[in-house]
């Protein structure tokens, strides 16, 4: 044996070379080292390892194959005893299929009449089983090709060798962004494999590749779900692909993949947790090459601002949609990536519900851009911190619970709303309570609100009370005005308003009348008596509005009146027993808000009150 093939033969199948991890594991468990090991076996015999399958099998002749190295040949069977079946091996120990008929020297005897038309159909089918694992090869995922040749093929549907064969040269080249350049790649791979291009395949290769998709199922990155997967032991089994393009040097990667992972417990500080995650995250980065690496940084934000896709495409003089891709081969390569084991990270996660990673990791959290309140793009709605984690974690999209989720689509008119109902300098805990029934928020995320309406300036706490900052004038009239049901001076409201949290301001000496204190332009509140005012909902007449305004319409019928003083109408109306309480306040507020819809106005301000049937031109 000379020394360069004996090097080959120790060279170890784990360390020294990249394969998948799948494969990886199935030789492991057979005590399958090294090449020596490996050639030991023939076909049939590997085939027999446990979840090996033809895809793990095309894996190994394509290693064996760049080290000029085949399997074990004991597989070659034409049904007579070995001593009568001569080959000649070449100086690199192989045998030629194509060479086999003219080798194999048949004696003829009365106990083995063996044909030679017989031999020549057996050697037919192995060499038809060898172009079918050559069909078989994966091209995605074990050549190392480039990254838009990887897309090119991708758009035509094409994975395998055997959706490839039938294509011509010229086919390739009039499909989308498909070059020479991609042409002449493929090309040097089929020189080596002795393939040509737009040649008929295996009639049932349709059958052979959905068969190769379904065994090939766990080497494509799956959903991770806390009712399925999260605590079975059998989550430690998924396989998850690295998208070889990706990387600066595929080669880096193995010792990774292969080497203890750093389990995250219960006992781990959260702190220590971040530095490691931290760690991490630069050891992914210099995996990868420098076009995706800066597509990593510009799309998470990480230590830089966030790009969006169309920006990121014209500084890389791309598409926007190739950078969507790009992006989407980095999500799926996080999982395998890295020194961490996600599974202990996730059930670490797990501990709670919802969960603030801005919270527990707050270095972490400076290194990502915070995009919940960037209004400067209308695209960014992502929280790009818990984006990452969950690509990083291999878990499905939107998989954890956070507040900053939560309230990424924050209703601002609820909480306006609330203000009408809520005065102010109520308590932190009662304000959380209020909150959390009127978002149908959980207490976690509903303390989470209050603490981002602080940040958002849209509330102001002081010793733990709560205060609005976020209200127009009209609305603060009327939380003004919840702490004073029978009413108050439009004097001490502007005083009140003038001296609240609000950048809302009044004239004290009102030189010029206000609009948040009039009836027509403040439909919260009316007038309840001269120079006073008072919320709408105080209105103790509300809930009569249809027979007061029944009765005033009666009222001017009876004296056959189309227009009158309301006072007049006023002093009629209260000679009825029913209404001898009714407040001439209440009752103007009532024809003037809710009169139209049967046909009675009021006209005039305060100082003039007419009512009639003729709507004031």
């Amino acid at each position: 044996m000379n020394d360069s093939l004996d090097k080959k033969l120790k060279i170890n199948i784990h360390k020294d070379i990249f394969i998948t991890t799948r494969t990886s594991n199935c030789l492991l468990d057979q005590g399958v080292i090294t090449i020596g090991d490996l050639i030991n076996y023939n076909e049939k015999q590997l085939l027999t390892f446990p979840k090996l399958g033809k895809t793990g099998l095309s894996e190994i002749k394509v290693i064996l194959y760049d080290l000029d190295l085949k399997l074990e040949v004991s597989n070659i069977n034409i049904n007579q005893p070995s001593d009568k079946v001569n080959i000649k091996e070449d100086n690199k120990h192989n045998v030629e299929i194509n060479q086999l008929s003219d080798q194999v020297n048949i004696k003829e005897d009365n106990e083995h009449n063996v044909e030679i038309n017989q031999l020549s159909d057996q050697v037919n089918i192995k060499k038809n089983n060898i172009l079918n694992d050559n069909l078989n090869i994966d091209m995605l995922k074990i050549w190392p090709l480039s990254a838009r040749t990887q897309n090119c093929l991708r758009e035509l549907n094409i994975r395998f060798v055997g959706d490839l064969v039938p294509y011509s040269k010229n086919e390739l080249l009039r499909s989308n962004n498909f070059g020479k350049k991609s042409l002449e790649e493929l090309s040097a791979y089929f020189e080596k494999y002795s393939l040509a291009f737009g040649e008929n395949v295996d009639p049932k290769w349709d059958d052979i590749r959905e068969k190769l998709i379904k065994e090939d199922k766990l080497f494509y990155k799956e959903e991770i779900t806390l009712e399925n997967d999260l605590h079975n032991s059998e989550i430690g089994k998924r396989q998850y692909t690295i998208s070889l393009s990706i990387l600066e040097d595929p080669k880096k990667i193995q010792d990774t993949i292969l080497e203890e992972k750093i389990i995250i417990s219960d006992e781990i500080q959260n702190s220590k947790i971040e530095e490691i995650i931290i760690e991490d995250i630069k050891y992914i980065l210099s995996l990868l090459n420098y076009k995706h690496r800066e597509i990593f940084k510009g799309r998470y934000g990480y230590i830089s601002e966030y790009k969006t896709l169309e920006e990121l495409g014209r500084i890389h003089k791309v598409t926007r949609e190739r950078i969507r891709q790009i992006e989407s081969n980095i999500k799926k390569s996080l999982y395998s990536l890295g020194k961490v084991n996600k599974k202990s990270l996730i059930k670490y996660f797990d501990k709670n519900e919802y969960i603030s990673f801005h919270k527990i990791f707050p270095k972490l959290d400076k290194n990502f851009s915070n995009l919940i309140n960037n209004k400067s793009n209308l695209d960014i709605t992502r929280d790009t911190l818990t984006d990452f984690l969950e690509n990083y974690c291999g878990v499905k999209e939107n998989f954890f619970k956070t507040p900053e989720r939560e309230l990424v689509n924050f209703n601002k008119l609820k909480l306006k709303n609330i203000f009408l109902s809520t005065p102010s300098g109520l308590s932190r805990n009662i304000f959380v309570e209020i909150v959390q029934a009127n978002y149908e928020y959980n207490e976690f995320v509903a303390k989470s609100a209050v603490e981002n309406m602080e940040k958002q300036k849209l509330i102001k706490i002081v010793d733990e009370k709560i205060y609005p900052l976020y209200l127009t004038k009209n609305l603060e009239v009327a939380h003004i005005l919840l702490d004073y049901p029978d009413g108050l001076h439009w004097r001490e409201i502007c005083k009140l308003g003038n001296s609240s949290y609000t950048n809302n301001n009044w004239d004290i000496e009102r030189a010029t009348g206000d609009s948040s204190l009039a009836m027509d332009t403040n439909e919260l509140i009316y007038l309840n008596d001269r120079g006073s005012h008072k919320l709408l909902k105080f209105c103790k007449e509300l809930k009569n509005k249809e027979k007061v305004v029944a009765i005033f319409i009666k009222t001017l019928k009876d004296f056959n009146l189309e227009e009158s003083d309301m006072e007049y109408i006023y002093r009629k109306v209260i000679n009825i027993n029913e209404f001898e309480n009714l407040n001439f306040y209440d009752a103007r507020a009532i024809i003037k808000i809710f009169g139209s819809e049967s046909g009675i106005f009021h006209s005039g301000k305060s100082g003039t009150n007419t009512i009639g049937f003729k709507k004031d031109e």
